[in-house]
């Protein structure tokens, strides 16, 4: 068909206790096979579990991308375990719909709180199919650029992936810590 497309591999992985392993043998691929895995948890009672997972793959030497995060009931209910999370070395991916009110008040206000506090990397459309939840993404940016700066919608849309498909490093700020 003549279309410049460059194709990469990558999954998002559902997180348990034998992700590290799996990771470490290859059964699973991080995005772009670079040092970034995309890891997603259960929604509600999980807060410990995914902590230890993500220990466990950053001593890996990998740099964990938390898909989702203002998804989770736990982090709703204890936004300070992003503190932690943050500290330790990982990154947050805000799905688009969250932050477009599709998945609740509670997801839409912890979604725009994290970019508010800097703890956000990336938005993303966690696309499902081509008619749910699809890969459009025009919408999202023009909220951010309008709602945040277009600087912002650069960085979480364009700039921070593009660090990922090159497996580079990606330096953010010190976030506003939640109390």
């Amino acid at each position: 068909e003549g279309i410049d497309l460059r194709l990469y591999p990558g999954m998002e992985i559902f997180g348990t206790m034998h992700t590290a392993q799996r990771l470490r043998s290859g059964m699973l691929c991080p995005l772009a096979a670079s040092h970034y895995p995309l890891i997603e948890f259960p929604f509600s009672d999980f807060a410990d579990e995914a902590t230890e997972i993500l220990d466990s793959v950053l001593r890996l030497g990998l740099r964990p991308i938390v898909a989702h995060p203002e998804r989770y009931r736990y982090i709703q209910l204890h936004p300070q375990l992003l503190n932690l999370w943050t500290d330790m070395g990982c990154l947050l991916q805000l799905n688009r719909g969250s932050l477009l009110g599709r998945f609740g008040e509670r997801e839409e206000a912890l979604g725009h709180a994290l970019i508010e506090r800097g703890f956000a990397t990336f938005v993303a459309s966690d696309a499902h199919s081509p008619v749910v939840r699809t890969t459009w993404i025009r919408d999202v940016q023009t909220l951010l650029t309008e709602e945040y700066s277009e600087e912002t919608a650069h960085a979480l849309l364009e700039e921070n992936p593009m660090c990922v498909l090159r497996n580079q490093e990606i330096e953010l700020p010190e976030p506003d810590w939640f109390n």
